[in-house]
């Protein structure tokens, strides 16, 4: 892996701490969270196609909202979830 990669889990060296630490979460708190994310990427989106800087890359909040959209349970196979902003 990258360095960078590397770097982020060595931080966790014992994946059963982490797993141990893990919690379900609401489904109102998944609903706010896709809806944070949709408006991310909508603002970073949006920012590209105008030629402006933005300090998100679209890539993040945009592959955040397509998992959290799949997990909130959209009538959608993973391949096919829309991904309009």
């Amino acid at each position: 892996p990258s360095d960078e990669l590397h770097d982020i889990f060595i931080l966790c060296p014992d994946p059963q701490k982490f797993i141990s630490t893990a919690r379900l979460r609401d489904l109102a708190e998944i609903h706010e969270c896709a809806d944070l994310y949709y408006r991310a990427h909508w603002a970073a989106r949006d920012a590209r196609l105008a030629g402006q800087s933005c300090p998100l890359v679209e890539s993040v909040p945009f592959m955040r909202r397509w998992a959290l959209d799949w997990v909130v349970g959209l009538p959608y196979e993973w391949d096919d979830i829309p991904h309009d902003t």
